[in-house]
């Protein structure tokens, strides 16, 4: 399950380090932390990503991803045959981040 957090901050972000904790009903709890970046998204990198193409180790595609809107940099894990899309398939592919297609 994934989830989004929006933050509303007034003064200045920039380089400030934000941590995040999810609390469930039962007290399960995960946490994460991320530094604010102020500034444009990246340009994608490497190819668009494209079914039944061989990717070799360390390739880097983007793929709009319809479970996390927008286009996505990922890195390739192992050298093989790319049949399942890279957010479908965490054990073949890294999501770098977010990215502006060219």
């Amino acid at each position: 399950m994934e989830f989004a957090v929006s933050l509303r901050a007034n003064g200045v972000t920039q380089g400030r380090v934000i941590q995040t904790t999810l609390t469930a009903d039962r007290g399960f709890s995960a946490s994460g932390q991320t530094t604010i970046v102020i500034g444009s998204l990246p340009m994608c990198r490497g190819t668009e990503w494209a079914k039944g193409t061989w990717y070799t180790k360390g390739t880097m595609v983007f793929y709009e991803d319809p479970s996390a809107p927008g286009y996505w940099n990922y890195e390739r894990k192992i050298s093989f045959i790319s049949i399942f899309t890279p957010s479908l398939f965490e054990a073949g592919w890294t999501r770098i981040g977010a990215c502006v297609a060219p």
